[in-house]
């Protein structure tokens, strides 16, 4: 956490780090971890170790109200569910999202479907670039495993800035 506030102290752009856990509503959640280094968020019983998630937009709006923007999200498969307490975020039309997709989404207690469709509601398009070959790739049906375990969630306008400062060759799937 350290590195991260140091690094981000550099971006010309506000930023903000939240340690919060996540999810579409308030829900009784615990921090499960397997091995050293990985862990998750699962839903659980009221108990000593289970506490309470937020949303991204009540964390937006405690931070002190973010507008537009960026955002990565990585939460070990509860990417859907933050997506969907996202609504007031997405509504103000930021630039797009990082959304990690490796196919742990079945974790979260929001499908990934309904994710993607909250999305395309708010214009966002699935997409990543691939700069050694010069090429932007859309997906039209996003899967919860996404080829590079990223996708790249941009506005239309945002893509179609990206191909044309990088030169990229839009490839449909």
């Amino acid at each position: 956490m350290i590195f991260l506030s140091q690094n981000l102290r550099d971006l010309p752009a506000r930023t903000a780090i939240s340690t919060l856990p996540l999810a579409d509503r308030a829900r009784v959640a615990e921090l499960v971890q397997r091995g050293p280094t990985i862990q998750h968020l699962v839903e659980a019983a009221a108990s000593d170790g289970a506490g309470q998630t937020s949303t991204l937009d009540a964390e937006l709006t405690r931070l002190g109200g973010y507008q537009g923007g960026f955002a990565k999200i990585d939460v070990e498969g509860w990417e859907p569910a933050v997506i969907a307490g996202a609504r007031a975020w997405l509504a103000t039309r930021p630039t797009g999202l990082l959304v990690e997709a490796n196919g742990l989404n079945q974790r979260s207690p929001v499908s990934w479907d309904d994710s993607v469709q909250i999305l395309r509601a708010h214009g966002y398009e699935y997409t990543w670039p691939d700069y050694s070959r010069g090429m932007l790739h859309v997906f039209p049906n996003p899967s919860p495993a996404a080829p590079s375990g990223d996708y790249l969630v941009l506005t239309a306008e945002a893509r179609e800035r990206l191909q044309r400062t990088a030169k990229l060759q839009v490839v449909i799937g």
